[in-house]
């Protein structure tokens, strides 16, 4: 996911922790990925709906609190982790997993 790994590291003073503002604000295409549609997704106190790439390589699991979660290629303020994609909460009952998906996926997240 060139668009994710082309973006600067996670800078503390630049990406707030949290926002309940954060929405999408950027799209890109991508090409045969596996994507979640996601209907109230969570991350950093942000609530959205959108396409996101998901890393296939690290499976969909329930943290310790019961919600659904995987690791998305989606930058938060234009800026990445440095190790991985976010972790987004997702409700169970408010996804659909799409394999070899071709068209935009959110690519930010931010106000």
């Amino acid at each position: 996911m060139e668009f994710y790994y082309s973006a600067n590291v996670w800078d503390q003073k630049l990406c707030p922790d949290t926002s309940k503002l954060a929405k999408p604000t950027h799209w890109s295409n991508v090409s045969n990925a596996t994507v979640i549609k996601i209907v109230d997704g969570k991350y950093r106190s942000a609530v959205f709906s959108g396409i996101f790439a998901l890393d296939v390589t690290i499976p969909i699991a329930i943290d310790k609190k019961g919600w659904t979660t995987g690791i998305f290629f989606c930058r938060w303020f234009g800026h990445r982790l440095q190790n991985r994609g976010i972790k987004i909460k997702i409700n169970s009952a408010n996804y659909e997993i799409i394999n070899g998906y071709s068209g935009e996926v959110v690519s930010n997240l931010a106000r």
